[in-house]
């Protein structure tokens, strides 16, 4: 942590002396969750690991998307409802209009069978919480800003993105928030 904020420091980027740790915002990742189920936005899937594993070539086919599972006793992950036809848009600042197409994004995990939320889910709940006007991202992270932004529109929440390319270090290896 001091590492991070003396970096932040040499940078001239200050905080307002709030430190906010992710694994401590579970309630409110789970509440965002529970709208999306009432709105029928994400659902349960009561799938087994190895029926998903079965498909491990195809996007992965959830057979509850559309069924009124509520009564099943069975352990379960959560499962964005991802559209099924059209086009995601985001209006990079750097990269301009970038386009995916829905068929593209599948019913990915939001809460595992744990009961504990994925990080792309905590990570734009986070971002939403703490009122984050611009995200800025290596490209190579644009898949995960696709899938995002279905989070974010569900929310009604809309951040500016940033996709730069990456810097890489003199062996050629890509540099992380970490270097």
């Amino acid at each position: 942590v001091d590492s991070i904020l003396d970096g932040l420091n040499w940078l001239g980027i200050h905080y307002d002396g709030k430190l906010i740790y992710q694994s401590q915002q579970k309630k409110s990742h789970l509440k965002i969750v529970d709208n999306l189920l009432d709105r029928g936005l994400a659902y349960k899937c009561f799938h087994t690991e190895e029926e998903i594993k079965r498909d491990i070539n195809k996007k992965f086919k959830s057979e509850w998307r559309n069924k009124n599972n509520s009564d099943k006793n069975l352990p379960y992950c959560i499962r964005i409802k991802s559209p099924e036809s059209g086009t995601i848009k985001i209006d990079d600042v750097v990269q301009g209009l970038v386009e995916v197409e829905c068929k593209e994004i599948d019913d990915y995990v939001i809460v595992r069978t744990d009961g504990t939320p994925t990080f792309l889910l905590s990570s734009a709940v986070d971002d939403f919480s703490m009122r984050v006007t611009d995200i800025i991202r290596g490209d190579d992270h644009l898949t995960n800003s696709f899938r995002q932004k279905l989070i974010f529109d569900f929310i009604q929440f809309k951040p500016n993105y940033c996709h730069i390319p990456l810097i890489h270090n003199e062996l050629n290896q890509k540099l992380s928030k970490r270097d």
